[in-house]
Parts: structure tokens; sequence; C-alpha cells
């Protein structure tokens, strides 16, 4: 038999049957599957004939094109190798797929360098006699597979029963496309790598395309396909939309916005929790890369290969901190031998402090000053010759205005008692404001606007020095941007928002991910949400089982914001108290009775007379069955 007949027949068929052990590992179904072929573990999930023949007609499928793709690795290899040593070489790789055990899977299954390790561990070259350049294309092939197989795993969808097992699997080509499209991403990094070295920077300026949560509370299994302009996340407290607002810096920036990492809790059932994300463009889409965490080191496994580059990101936290990370000056600490990942300060973390006085650090009696704060810079600006940059930032304010008969004006800079600095001030009706005196709504946006300005300039400045063009993406990270805000200015911000970078550069682009609680935010949003570019997520408890769901759902106009409240993404049955609530509540379970009591009736509609204003939607529905019942309105 010929080599690629090796590779996709043999093989392909130990691909296959390993793919589906590690999909159906990464459902949480069979924890200990240890059947031979495809078709035995299809037995073990469904009795349906036809869906058996499916699994078997596309895993065999997958696993016939993983094969073949292996066919560069051994014909890249050392020329003194014959046909036959490639081929035996091929048939060891398949006897150490057939013979993985159930534990070394359930121990690494999602992380390829781990599974790697432990099937060369395991079944290392020795076992087969081979000599050392033999040895080395069964390293290699076994290494570059077990990417392969743990990748198409990750991207393939969620199982939880028979039934959605049965569903994927008639869904054929869209199984098929993503290996297809995970094996043509791997072909085109072979092209930037030497033999196992990446020669080439990043793909740069990406967006955040896909995110993956296995065992990482309170996301036990789910999968969070993004839209490229606007990413609204609802749901009640604790359910999780900070969570994913943290794990989508996280993998954007390799650093946590807190200072208090996600961990996965040490009762679950997962051995490997993990986050798995993907970078790209709609015309340029990556693989699917993995954190993956490890217990015993009390981490976060890295992704093997870096192969896109996130733009500028920006996180503003519920609790008035923000976060920021330059791509430029992250790459600058990779190109410069003389600047460490931390002396780079791609990432700094402002707290409210901060952002009015600016940061700076003692290095060795020295100090640095990473960033002069609004205080200075809005003095600085405003009576700089140059008046670029306070262009730039009275059109933010302005824009991100309550209203645009109220717009944010700076007024003239003054002394403050106690503080020798000249401080900046805001114009209202009633007079110039000092900024530290301001509400705490006006400081937040105030903030937003100064440092988006500021690190717009700050990634601008550093591209030059590098000689390379500015990014043209920002991610913005906003966790419930509403907080401390009016109901006026919640129906204004996020469309302000949408537009705000604009004003920094007409090429940039700016995706944003957004958790709320407001339905102002997304009744502001109703005339600009488009589908092909927005989408609406929702957090909810599952009451079968008491677990957190995360939906993709359809973005469907309300046109008032009480039908917004009412919405299933607010939940709320009446846009009015809880008293009112439990008296209508009440009122309807007498209507519906046949012989309702007139004492009952009395006192259900002094209730209502003490909640509802008096010409609420609900009186023409009460008022003539109370009176037919002989109660006293």
């Amino acid at each position: 038999m010929s080599l690629i007949e090796t590779l996709t027949i043999d093989v392909g068929t130990s691909i296959a049957t390993l793919l589906l052990r590690l999909w159906l590992k990464d459902g949480g179904i069979a924890q200990n599957v240890t059947f031979s072929s495809v078709s035995d573990i299809a037995k073990t999930q469904t009795s349906d004939m036809r869906s058996q023949r499916q699994a078997v007609r596309q895993f065999e499928a997958i696993g016939e094109k993983v094969g073949e793709s292996l066919l560069p690795l051994f014909t890249s290899s050392e020329t003194s190798l014959t046909e036959d040593d490639k081929v035996d070489v091929a048939l060891a790789v398949k006897s150490t797929l057939d013979n993985i055990t159930g534990e070394i899977l359930t121990q690494n299954y999602l992380s390829p360098s781990n599974l790697t390790r432990a099937l060369l561990t395991a079944y290392p070259s020795t076992k087969y006699t081979f000599d050392e350049l033999k040895s080395t294309l069964y390293r290699h092939v076994v290494s570059e597979l077990c990417e392969y197989v743990v990748d198409i795993a990750s991207q393939l969808p969620v199982i939880t029963n028979e039934q959605t097992f049965v569903d994927i699997l008639k869904r054929e080509t869209q199984i098929l496309a993503r290996a297809e499209r995970l094996l043509q991403e791997t072909q085109r990094e072979r092209e930037q790598l030497s033999y196992g070295k990446q020669n080439s920077t990043p793909e740069e300026g990406v967006k955040l395309e896909f995110l993956k949560f296995v065992g990482v509370e309170p996301l036990r299994q789910a999968e969070m396909f993004l839209e490229s302009r606007l990413n609204l996340i609802t749901g009640d407290n604790a359910l999780g939309k900070t969570f994913i607002l943290d794990c989508a810096w996280w993998v954007l920036t390799g650093n946590w916005a807190s200072a208090y990492p996600i961990v996965p809790r040490q009762d679950t059932l997962e051995p490997q929790p993990s986050i798995g994300f993907r970078l790209g463009r709609k015309t340029n889409t990556n693989k699917v890369k993995t954190w993956t965490y490890d217990f015993k080191k009390e981490e976060w496994l890295p992704p093997t290969r870096k192969s896109a580059l996130p733009g500028l990101s920006i996180y503003a936290q519920a609790d008035g901190t923000f976060t920021i990370w330059d791509p430029a000056k992250a790459l600058l600490a990779e190109e410069n031998p003389f600047f460490t990942k931390e002396a780079s300060y791609a990432f700094l973390r402002f707290s409210q402090k901060d952002f009015l006085n600016g940061i700076q650090e003692d290095n060795q009696g020295h100090t640095r000053v990473l960033c002069n704060g609004l205080i200075q810079d809005w003095v600085y600006w405003q009576n700089d010759l140059d008046q670029t940059r306070f262009v730039e930032f009275i059109a933010i304010l302005r824009k991100l205005s309550p209203h645009p008969t109220e717009p944010l004006v700076p007024g003239l800079p003054t002394r403050t008692a106690f503080d020798v600095r000249i401080m900046p001030t805001l114009q209202f009706s009633y007079g110039d404001v000092p900024i530290t005196l301001c509400s705490s709504g006006v400081q937040h946006i105030i903030a937003l606007a100064y440092l988006l300005v500021w690190a717009w300039g700050e990634h601008v400045e550093t591209s030059r020095r590098r000689r390379k063009a500015p990014q043209r993406n920002i991610t913005l990270l906003l966790d419930e941007i509403e907080a401390h805000l009016h109901p006026a200015w919640q129906r204004t911000i996020l469309p302000s928002l949408l537009d705000v970078v604009q004003i920094l550069s007409k090429e940039t682009q700016t995706q944003i991910l957004i958790a709320t609680h407001s339905p102002l935010v997304l009744a502001s949003i109703e005339s600009l949400f488009d589908e092909t570019r927005d989408a609406l997520f929702h957090l909810y408890i599952k009451p079968k089982d008491g677990q957190v769901q995360l939906d993709k759902v359809p973005f469907i106009k309300k046109g008032r914001v009480d039908r917004w409240l009412m919405s299933e993404e607010f939940g709320l049955k009446h846009p009015r108290s809880m008293e009112a609530e439990k008296a209508i509540e009440d009122a309807k379970a007498l209507q519906l009775q046949r012989t309702p009591k007139q004492q009952d009736v009395q006192e259900v509609s002094d209730r209502l007379v003490n909640v509802l204003a008096q010409d609420d939607d609900f009186w023409p529905r009460w008022t003539y069955f109370a009176e037919q019942q002989g109660a006293i309105l």
C-alpha cells in the first residue's frame, strides 16, 4: 500500500475514531469509551441506524482529509527515508492512535501539547525500534496530529444528550465544513512556519469571533459566536455577564483585567477545563485556540501557536476601573531584546485615582511615567499649539453627551482649594465645575473619552516608532456602561459609542461587547441593530437542572421600554412595582373563578387602588368585573 493510501485509509480511520472519542468527551458523554471504530462508538450514542451511518460517513471523511493533510510532513522530511520507511512511520502512528487509553484522553483531551506529551511517553518511538530519522518524523507527526484533532474537536458543537447527538449528525455539511476550514488554516500557518518555528509576525488587527467554555463555572458548556460590530449580553445577576467579558479580555490580551483571575472550581467534574477562542476576520478566519487549566500548576496553559493579534483593546469595568492593552507595545517587546514584556507597558490598569492623576513606576530609583493622567493631559492639550488631541477630545465628549442641547464642553482651567494643580473644568448652565467635583456618571464618561483619545494616541505614536501603520480595529468591552447614568443618557450612550471611534480614525472599525441590565440600552439600538454585524445573547437558568444556559437570541424590536422590561431578556411580568404585580395577578385569578367571594374582590380592589395609577391600563379590565361582584371602587 502506498504512503498516501496508508495515510488516508489506515491512519484516517484511526483519526476518525480518535476524533469522535475526543468530541464525546468534550460533551461530557461516554467518559470511558475505548471502542475500536466509529461505528462501535456511534452505537453507544443512538439506536438509529441512519444516524450511525451518518456518524461513520462524516467522521471517516474528516479522518481521510486529516490523514491526507499529513502528507507534506512526510514528503518534506529527510530525503534518506524511503517510501517503505515512511509507511512504517505512518503505521506506527496508527498503532499509537488505536491504543490510546481512556485515562490518557480524560486527562489530556483539550490540550494538544499535553496529549502529545502523554502519547510520546506511553508510546515512544523506541517501542517501534526506529532509528533517529524515523523517530524524529514519528514525533513530529504525532505532535501535528494531536493539534489537528484537538482543534477540530474543540470546534464541534457541544452535545448533551442522544437527541442532540442525532441532531448534530444531521448537519453533516456544517461539520465537514468546519474541519475543512481548520485544515486550510493549518496549511496557511505551515507556510509561515519553518520546521516547528514561526518566522513571521502574527496577523494583526483581528476581531474576536468565537468563545467556548468547558468546565468553567458558571458556564459548564457554552459556545458564543460573536459578530463583528456589536454584541449585547443580558441576564440576571450572578449568571456570568462579567465572567464572559473577563474571559474575552483574557483571550484577547493574555492578561486578567482584575487582580483575581478566573479559575475553575475545585469540585468541577471536568478533568481539564478550558476556554476556547478564535480571532480573525470574515475573509480570513483562524483556527480555534484553547487555554487549558492545569490543576497541578494552578495556572492556565496557553495555546501552542499565536497566529493572530487583536487590535487596541479597552475594558470599562462596572466598578469604574479601566484596563487598556496596546498591541503595538506588545509587539515592541517581542521585536526589541532590550524590552521585557512588562517594560513595554502594553497592559495598564486604571483606577479612578489613576485616570485622574496618572500612573508612575519606580524603576531602580528612577521614576518612569506611564500615563500623565486626565488632569495634566487635559490642561496640556487645551493650551498646546497643536490642538489635534484637544479637538478629538472635545468631539468625543460632545458625541458622548446625554443630549445635543446639553453637551459636555470644557470650561476654563482653574485652581481649587488644597491642590496646587491647574484643574480642568466642564461648563454647566450654573457655571464651570472642576472635573474632580463632577458626578460619578459624568466622571465615568469623561474617563472613557479621555482613555480613548490617550490610548489611540499612544498606539499611533508607538506604531510610528516601529515604522508600522496603526491597526484599524478597536475592541471595547463595556460592563454596565449605564451605571450612574440618568435614563436620558442611558438612551443615547450606546448609539454614540458605535460612532465615536470614527472621530479618531475614519478607517478604524469598532467591535463592542457590552453587558447590560438596562432596557433603555436595548431600546436605544432598535433602529441601528444589523443582524449581519450585531448579536444579542441571553443568560438564564435552565429549570430542569439549574445550570446556566447561554443562547444567541433574535433581536426583536419592542418599540417601548416597558415591553423590553417584560421581554425574556429582562423577565418582568409587569412594568410596575412588586406590590402592583402581585395585586394584578391576584385580580386575574379571581376573574377566572366561577363564583368569587365579594369579600375577596373588595380586598383586591382596595389593593389595586393603593398601588395603581388612576389611568392604569388594567382598570378597564377590572372595573366592570368588580362592580358586578358588588365591590365598591
